[in-house]
């Protein structure tokens, strides 16, 4: 029994084994198909059969196998480093979230391997938080950040890096970077990335603490100090304050550069730290070891041949027993345009080199070795030209002094710099000559990189006036190619040809029926292609009509000086010309010119020398506008002028930029001629059509004149560097002679005073001349032709900003035309008394006090016994001092003469200083003798004129009772003839106010105020009925929330106009939730219009000036009272130059102050008119809907941004109306209706 059970169990043992062998063998077949590879077993060397890739779809297969450095053929270990390598190789690419590398089978040696990758999302969209819109777009073009890249860790990390260093040089050291992934519900491959930014406070400066210094006060260094600065100190007050590593670093050295200017060599800074004061500033701590000062006694020149010793020394100007000035040294070997390495560059020693050795130091003596190494003279090789897409190439080339096979010169390369900025058609401020010296062949590579910019011009403009709409269309293209206007090539835009670099101009203007013009201009700066000779021609047509002598009868026009409700309507008394058109009154123009000029070589090629030859021609048809006077005492008003005239001009000019110059000069000396007609005729001009119109308007047929003219400009840079401060100096002369004194011409005079921006003058043909301070034309009133002139100034410049598209810089000015010697004389008398004083403030104040008041008393009495009045009259004041002062005005000169010695003479002596002695004698006395010959000349002519009263003795007969308006305004062109004969006495009046009132002008004015008067009150009885009054009448609240409304809505279109100059693109910039509202616009219209109301008379210098302040401070209010009731700032100049507390800045405020005069002179007065022409019935329903509309705009406006600031903290909603912001003012909404509101930034 016991047998039988063993061979049982035997045998089911047997079985069983049987069945676990079959098994262990199916199990090899499918390790074949899908192996498992242990790592605790034996190593063994496969074949790759085949690799296949899963998990990717964007990219080839073979591109990934290739990441992977494995390849079909290739032996590996497995287990082993093949793998593991190829792993570690996808991750270093992080492109990828998940890597596996299996293999799929092994076929006897072969093995199969799979790639399993997971990719790394895309990013869907880019949210930037804590940030404004300019500033998001500077760090889109940093980071690299764009939809559609793959979010990588080391693309987060360098994003972080790069966001940190950008706030870091912006002043915000503390800045946080947070860069968090979203994962997209609806798709798993992209993810949104928001980039949370909190730039905390901006690091500044709280102290500055100096130890060592002895030979230079703490004062005087801070001031070296260009970039880090104390806060909350006055003379700081317009220099940054921020707290930057790297301009720290650039600072210290400042520091060690001074001294080495002094004679300190061994100067250092020994000790430095920056230490926290609190949570926004740093305390900074240095400690300096001044040395020793240093004498240069001997240098020696070493290793020259092309210059000799003695020439060098004088060229360095540093000489035996001079301050070791290191400053100095360096300027005068390489900085100074004049600088030694500059002499050998000019003649080809490109690989010149100078290193100045100290060789011995005795006591406080050093000598110099100069140690020349001139190498070989370099020719230059390749000149390419990168960057240009507009013109050809040959256009480009030609303007270079800079061409294959030549020497290289410096100042060749310096003058191609010129003559491409010159061109207009690229960049001047990216413009970068790159010279690659090429020592192994002696030659010398040049690569111009130029960046094109648009120079055409397209002007669009439409108006309303008094003879209704008028407009212009004027096109400008400065790249046009006369060549291929009629051989179709593919340089083309749009139907034009160009790439020459020719100019073609076609402008016209019309309003259909009163007024027309047209003109056409060519021209080609090197006509035929090879040489520099110039070429122009123009054309022009224009026909102006009159009104209806029906105009004039009107009963509306008997009223023409009356207004009738304030300011708003003085300028709304008049009618529209629309209906009183008459053809056969008119003026019609036209004429041609063709011109020619040629580039000289002597004295320098700086040099042009043109000439034109040009025709006009003046239809007059019943025109009384035209002021010349005939023979038998008739005004011109039909017939036919010609102007036939030749005008040579030799000019030069070397500024370096035709936009923003810092360096070179402008001159031209021009003269004008026509023929001598009244020379070749034996007629007496003098009674010539005494008795006949006829015959004496034909005197004029041919015009004869010759007008001289020179003109001025020199810039001078004060620091350097593209972003510099830079002095314009201006002097010109005019003169137009006549060849017969009894045939003067009309035409060709000037006509000066004001902007000079307007381009209108009240005569014809004739020319321009601002003076600005002065009002357009004021020194040649209408009647008074200006036959000669003078004008001198100055201005100091400072550019804001220099962008491809844009140039903006701010400047301030002093010119004269107009001068007046009693300020000046007392400026001298102040200093040469004063300056002693200068130390001791109470005592020069009180001495300043006396001395002025005894110079202008003494002028005073002076005066009125050459001239016979008094040109300044005090005795109305209470506080005269013999009626030639007052009490008030004698503490005010006090205070100038201070300002004088403490502010003015310090700043004028360094001024000076910067102008080289023989320029400086040249100017001194030019200057001397204008100012006694304008003397002299102004008392001969006041003495003269006091002469002629006697021919105005009847003039109180004339002006009797019956006396109407017309009857006036002749007299007072008569008696006004007396003052304007010339230049001289046209000055004379401006200057001096009270000799018109001498001469009976007073009684006129007076006259003329009562006839006004009397209308005035004529007129005004109509409007005694309120309900006959217009809709809005006067300044009232109606009439103030209309210009609210307008003033918003202008000012949306300002900023996005500003906006696309700016950023040269457009985008929203509003104030309220709905509709294109900017309060802030709106509130100063309001406040100009109230401010202003009474104040419209003054002129245009003063409204400006007023404008500026109260514009400025009405931003500076709206600033504050957002930040304080909302918490946020819409705007932040806390960046740029001459800010106040970053709420406006000096920039900013002369464009309020250009708003200002153009609302007061013709937007407001237009806008008055058009308000109460609105329907009494309709507007008080219009009304009273638009103040519902924006008080409720106003109210959700403000229920926004204030949920907006409140969501980031407490998102949740607990009413029906949060969530209704919240649904329809999310923070996508709000950040594209306000990009630039933000948090502000505490100081």
């Amino acid at each position: 029994m016991l047998y039988r059970i063993s061979l049982i169990l035997l045998t089911l043992t047997c079985l069983f084994c049987f069945s676990t062998g079959s098994y262990a063998q199916e199990a090899n077949v499918e390790e074949n198909d899908n192996p498992v590879i242990l790592y605790s077993g034996t190593p063994k060397k496969y074949e790759i059969g085949g690799i296949k890739v899963e998990g990717v779809k964007n990219y080839e297969d073979y591109v990934l196998i290739g990441l992977s450095g494995l390849s079909v053929g290739q032996t590996i270990v497995v287990p082993g480093d093949d793998i593991t390598t190829a792993v570690k190789r996808y991750w270093r690419h992080g492109l990828f979230s998940d890597v596996q590398i299996i293999a799929e089978k092994i076929v006897g040696d072969k093995i199969y391997l799979k790639i399993i990758l997971a990719q790394r999302p895309r990013i869907a969209d880019i949210r930037y938080h804590g940030v404004k819109k300019s500033e998001r777009e500077d760090l889109e073009a940093k980071l690299g950040l764009v939809k559609g890249s793959q979010i990588t860790p080391n693309l987060i990390d360098r994003a972080k890096i790069l966001i940190k260093k950008h706030f870091d040089e912006k002043g915000f050291k503390n800045a946080e970077v947070t860069i968090v992934e979203r994962d997209l519900a609806d798709n798993k491959d992209q993810v949104d990335v928001d980039v949370m930014i909190d730039k905390k406070e901006k690091v500044k400066v709280h102290k500055i603490t100096i130890d060592g210094n002895t030979v230079l006060s703490d004062k005087k260094l801070k001031r070296v100090m260009k970039k880090t600065n104390e806060k909350n100190k006055l003379v700081n007050l317009f220099r940054t304050k921020k707290f930057i590593e790297e301009k720290y670093e650039e600072d210290k050295q400042h520091i060690i550069d001074k001294y080495n200017e002094l004679g300190y060599r061994d100067a250092q800074i020994v000790v430095d730290s920056i230490s926290p004061y609190d949570d926004r500033t740093v305390d900074v701590y240095m400690k300096i070891e001044e040395g020793d000062k240093y004498y240069l006694r001997n240098v020696t020149w070493v290793g020259n041949t092309i210059y000799a010793s003695d020439w060098l020394n004088e060229q360095l100007r540093m000489k035996k027993g001079d301050v070791y000035n290191q400053k100095l040294m360096t300027e005068r070997l390489t900085g100074d345009e004049d600088a030694i390495g500059n002499y050998y560059y000019n003649k080809g020693y490109v690989f010149y080199n100078l290193d100045p050795v100290e060789v011995n130091i005795d006591g406080d003596s050093i000598d110099l070795e100069m140690r020349i190494q001139e190498g070989p003279q370099a020719s230059i090789s390749k000149v390419r030209i990168n960057g240009n897409d507009r013109l050809y190439e040959n256009v480009v080339r030609r303007e270079l002094r800079t061409k294959p096979g030549d020497l290289f010169s410096k100042e060749a390369l310096e003058r191609s710099y010129r003559e491409i900025a010159q061109m207009g058609h690229f960049n001047p401020e990216n413009i970068q000559p790159d010279v690659q010296p090429d020592p192994t062949n002696g030659t010398v590579d040049i690569n111009w990189n130029l960046e094109s910019k648009a120079n055409d011009q397209v002007e669009f403009s439409a108006g309303w006036g008094q003879t209704g709409v008028i407009g212009k269309l004027s096109l400008k293209f400065t790249n046009f190619s006369m060549a291929n206007l009629f051989h179709k090539s593919d340089n083309y835009r749009g139907f034009l040809p160009q790439g020459d670099g020719q100019t073609l101009t076609i402008s016209g203007q019309t309003n259909g029926s009163y007024y027309q013009s047209y003109s056409v201009s060519f021209f080609d700066p090197w006509f035929g292609g090879k040489r520099p000779n110039s070429f122009s021609v123009s054309a022009f047509y224009s026909i102006q009509t009159d009104i209806s002598s029906n105009y004039y009868n009107s009963a509306y026009m008997n009223n023409y000086y009356n207004y009738y409700s304030g300011y708003g309507n003085y300028y709304g008394g008049y009618n529209n010309y629309e209906s009183y058109y008459d053809p056969d009154k008119s003026i019609q123009m036209y004429g041609a010119s063709i011109g020619w000029g040629k580039r000289l070589r002597w004295p320098d090629d700086y040099f042009t020398l043109s000439a034109e030859l040009s025709y006009q021609r003046f239809i007059l048809k019943d025109w009384s506008y035209l002021y010349i006077k005939l023979n038998n005492g008739e005004y011109m008003s039909t017939g036919n002028c010609n102007n036939l005239s030749l005008n040579l001009t030799l000019a030069r000019n070397s500024t370096d930029n035709p936009i923003f110059p810092r360096r070179g000069s402008e001159f031209s000396a021009s003269v004008q001629l026509t023929p001598p007609y009244s020379l070749f005729s034996n007629k007496d001009y003098s009674v010539y059509g005494k008795d006949d119109y006829d015959e004496a308007a034909s005197m004029f047929n041919w015009i004869e004149y010759h007008k001289w003219k020179f003109k001025s400009k020199t810039y001078t840079a004060l620091t350097g560097g593209q972003k510099c401060p830079v002095i314009m100096t201006r002097a010109e002369f005019g003169l137009l002679g006549h060849y017969n004194k009894y045939k003067k011409s009309p035409f060709e005079t000037f006509y000066m005073g004001g902007d000079g921006m307007t381009g209108y003058s009240t005569s014809y043909a004739s020319e321009t001349i601002a003076l600005r301070g002065y009002e357009n034309g004021s020194l040649t009133p209408y009647g008074s032709e200006g036959y000669a002139y003078v004008r001198l100034g100055a201005e100091l410049r400072y550019p804001l900003m220099l962008e491809n598209s844009t140039s903006i810089y701010a400047l301030g000015f002093i010119e004269g035309g107009n001068a007046f010697p009693m300020y000046g004389l007392t400026a001298v008398i102040c200093r040469v008394v004063l300056t002693p004083l200068a130390n001791y403030p109470w005592l020069l104040l009180a001495a300043s006090i006396a001395l002025t008041t005894a110079v202008i008393v003494l002028s005073g009495f002076l005066f009125e016994k050459i001239l016979g009045f008094k040109v300044w009259d005090y005795s109305q004041s209470k506080l005269s001092i013999g009626s030639y002062i007052s009490l008030p005005y004698a503490l005010l000169a006090g205070l100038f003469g201070f300002g004088f010695i403490k502010v003015f003479m310090p700043v004028s002596d360094a001024l000076v200083m910067l102008i080289p002695t023989t320029v400086s004698y040249i100017i001194l006395f030019a200057l001397l003798a204008i100012i006694l010959l304008d003397y002299i000349f102004s008392v001969i002519t006041v003495i003269r004129l006091k002469r002629r009263i006697k021919y105005l003795s009847n003039i109180e007969e004339l002006l009797g009772d019956d006396a109407d308006e017309e009857k006036i305004k002749l007299i007072g062109e008569n008696c006004n003839r007396l003052f304007t004969e010339n230049i001289l006495r046209r000055r004379l009046a401006n200057a001096f106010p009270d000799l018109k009132t001498s001469v009976y002008l007073g009684m006129i004015s007076d006259k003329v105020g009562e006839v006004k008067d009397k209308n005035m009150t004529e007129y005004t009885a109509v409007f005694e009925n309120k309900e006959e009054r217009p809709f809005a009448f006067g300044l009232c609240f109606t009439k103030l929330f209309y210009l609210f409304v307008i003033g918003s809505l202008f000012g949306t279109i300002l900023e996005t106009l500003w906006a696309f100059m700016i950023d040269g693109n457009f985008q929203v910039r509003v104030g309220l939730v709905y509709g294109p509202f900017i309060p802030v616009y709106g509130g100063g219209a309001c406040f100009l219009t109230v401010v202003l109301y009474k104040l419209y008379k003054l002129n245009d210098t003063l409204i400006y000036v007023i404008s500026a302040v109260v514009g400025a401070s009405f931003e500076y209010f709206c600033s504050w009272f957002q930040e304080t009731v909302f918490g946020t700032v819409s705007w932040d100049y806390s960046d740029t130059p001459l800010n106040f507390n970053g709420r406006t800045n000096l920039m900013y405020a002369l464009i309020w102050g250009f708003l200002g005069l153009v609302w007061v002179r013709f937007v407001y007065p237009w806008m008055a008119r058009l308000i109460e022409k609105i329907p009494k019935r309709a507007g008080g329903v219009m009304t009273a809907v638009l103040i519902i509309f924006m008080v409720f705009n106003a109210f959700m406006s403000c229920a926004a941004v204030y949920r907006w600031q409140d969501r980031a903290v407490n998102p949740n909603t607990d009413n029906a109306f949060v969530q209704y912001i919240d649904d329809h003012f999310d923070d996508e909404k709000m950040e594209f209706l306000f990009p630039n509101m933000k948090a502000p930034e505490k100081d």
